[in-house]
């Protein structure tokens, strides 16, 4: 974790760099919720917390590519 930020932070910036890790943890948390792995109950992925997910994925993409998207 530290090797990688450190090598991250200088490219993409720490504001990036913290949206795409708490974006990551959501989806694997979601994965992990709904397939039931690591001995956790199943808990299939609502068409809500589909949308919430791929709201924060937007989001994400939208941080770390926005300027790039939106450049005229």
């Amino acid at each position: 974790m530290i090797f990688g930020s450190s090598y991250l932070v200088p490219r993409i910036g720490t504001g990036a760099l913290f949206v795409l890790l708490v974006t990551g943890q959501i989806i694997i948390g979601a994965v992990i919720n709904h397939y039931g792995l690591l001995g956790v109950p199943e808990q299939s992925i609502s068409t809500v917390k589909f949308s919430g997910t791929v709201l924060v994925l937007a989001g994400a993409v939208l941080v770390s590519f926005g300027d790039q998207l939106f450049a005229k």
